[in-house]
């Protein structure tokens, strides 16, 4: 018991950056730190769309690309040497091999990470990719640790990278305890055994210990009708899929779901404990499915990804 309580505290203290102390008392507006904290992970997983074709965002350096051939997975490690940190970013869907990978739906074991995330099932399609990958992003994050080694690792993306990043996570929280996860958009990735591995391993039950940040957003366009047909606001419709019928289950605790304006006052926590209410509470598919316009702007910033009209 000394030790859980020993390891609840550090984690506090760990996030005490993030939160201040009646956070945990309200679902609406996070603190101005987290917010920036999402604003400049958001702004990562906009660069990455980039490739090479830019050089390492501002206040970092590169460590390497993730390039992965055989599913398209695509990504970078950076260096953040003010917050001392090594940062994974990887890309989401952008090309026909990424949208294959997302239509692969059949839930598979995640025989890579059993030990920690035992009887665990994830989409298929995810986890041939981050089987693909696995050793490459290892080998990146360990050259960076290897250099720097009191440096912290987070790991983010958007969309399909949003689900690397939940299965890297996954697979490397042994390796590295305090680790910290951000994603945008991130569909649901696998089934509810996964759902509660990762808010054990991340301590996702409270918005005061987490260390998983799952944003998803409403879009509210300029109120105008044509024709007599009036055009509502919609929620970002990739974290609805794939279907709950199909085996899959959304994380339920303390997801982050933006609203417009984009400000610390309109982000809220969402703390429902059960699929049915976190789509109620946070517009988890509320007139939306699919890539539409919700998914591809976070915190303003445009992330670029598989074209609308497919």
């Amino acid at each position: 018991m000394k030790a859980s309580t020993t390891t609840l505290s550090s984690a506090l203290a760990a996030m005490s950056f993030l939160w201040g102390p009646a956070f945990c008392d309200i679902t609406q507006g996070t603190t101005p730190t987290l917010f920036a904290r999402l604003d400049r992970m958001a702004s990562l997983s906009m660069n990455v769309y980039t490739g090479a074709l830019c050089g390492a965002p501002a206040g970092f350096s590169r460590a390497g690309f993730i390039n992965e051939t055989t599913y398209d997975i695509q990504g970078q490690v950076l260096r953040d040497d003010a917050a001392r940190e090594a940062v994974v970013v990887f890309r989401g869907t952008a090309s026909d091999k990424n949208f294959q990978v997302d239509l692969n739906v059949t839930l598979a074991p995640f025989e890579t990470a059993a030990g920690n995330c035992a009887g665990c099932s994830v989409h298929g399609g995810f986890y041939l990719a981050w089987a693909a990958a696995r050793e490459q992003v290892l080998g990146l994050v360990q050259g960076v640790l290897g250099e720097f080694p009191g440096y912290g690792v987070v790991i983010t993306g958007h969309s399909l990278g949003g689900s690397m990043a939940s299965l890297a996570a996954t697979q490397f929280q042994p390796l590295f305890p305090n680790l910290t996860v951000y994603t945008f958009g991130e569909p649901r990735t696998g089934d509810a055994l996964y759902v509660q591995a990762v808010e054990n391993n991340f301590l996702a039950s409270s918005p005061c210990t987490t260390r998983y940040f799952r944003s998803t957003r409403e879009y509210i366009p300029i109120p105008y009708s044509y024709q007599d047909e009036t055009v509502l606001d919609e929620d970002d419709g990739v974290p609805n899929f794939p279907a709950v019928s199909d085996g899959y289950q959304s994380s339920t605790r303390n997801s982050f779901w933006q609203r417009d304006p984009v400000g610390a006052n309109n982000t809220f926590v969402c703390t429902s404990t059960s699929d049915f209410q976190t789509q109620r509470q946070c517009g988890e598919g509320r007139n939306g499915s699919g890539i539409n316009e919700a998914h591809l702007t976070y915190f303003g910033h445009p992330l670029n990804t598989y074209p609308l009209e497919l």
